[in-house]
């Protein structure tokens, strides 16, 4: 890794890593420290195939433990902003049911991994359309009570900013079995990058969070799985 061009400052990394004394999710920011080998290293230490990563003496496991799509390091950032975000998920919540155990396991960690994403996907529509509602009903008052400190730091909860994610999900070949999420030999990783390639290639041809109305409310979702692209747009 090129760390001289990471710390430059052109373009931001946030490196996901979990505190394995108190479990809580931290992010290792460019924007806010210069990221070095260990932090890295610490957001991919996967137990129990890698020992935790000491940084600053606490030591730290992969953050995909408590989850591998961590939107809250993109939606949650101050100050907000208009936001297209690309999510990459490897796990799909949907499949066929398992025939034996191997495929019991393979699906078990599919739908754990891949319900997450969904649990942060449904999370931020809620809580941004809140934020545009609270944000409306604030102009809805009189100046008089606009000009209220209290009601000013209330209002200050809403926002005006759009919302576009585009949800990327990898769908397994028959050849993947339920160590996918730690099998990382050449030719899974060939194939990986290939599928993200051609699906990214796909979305952005396709463009569609550009037909989201910015007046909207919600949370524009695009889903590309795999070879087939799929669009939804759902209020909440």
């Amino acid at each position: 890794m090129d760390f001289e061009r990471i710390n430059a400052g052109t373009m931001r990394l946030s490196l996901g890593a979990v505190n394995l004394h108190t479990g809580r999710t931290v992010y290792f920011d460019s924007a806010r420290r210069r990221i070095s080998p260990e932090h890295v290293l610490a957001s991919t230490a996967l137990p129990p195939a890698f020992p935790p990563v000491a940084v600053d003496g606490e030591l730290y496991w992969d953050g995909g433990i408590v989850s591998n799509t961590p939107l809250e390091a993109v939606l949650d950032d101050n100050p907000r902003r208009d936001t297209l975000c690309f999510m990459v998920d490897l796990f799909d919540a949907r499949g066929e049911a398992p025939r034996d155990l191997e495929e019991v396991l393979e699906r078990h960690k599919d739908i754990t991994y891949a319900s997450r994403s969904g649990r942060h996907i449904e999370y931020y529509r809620t809580s941004h359309r809140l934020r545009r509602i609270i944000n409306e009903l604030y102009h809805r008052l009189p100046a008089a009570e606009r000009d209220n400190p209290r009601v000013r730091e209330l209002a200050a909860w809403g926002c005006t900013t759009s919302m576009s994610i585009v949800h990327m999900i990898y769908r397994s070949g028959p050849a993947e079995t339920y160590s996918k999420d730690y099998e990382f030999s050449r030719a899974s990783v060939q194939d990986h990058w290939a599928a993200g390639l051609r699906d990214a290639r796909q979305a952005l041809t396709e463009r569609r969070w550009q037909t989201h109305d910015p007046d909207d409310p919600s949370v524009e979702v695009e889903e590309v799985v795999s070879d087939a692209y799929r669009s939804y747009h759902r209020e909440d």
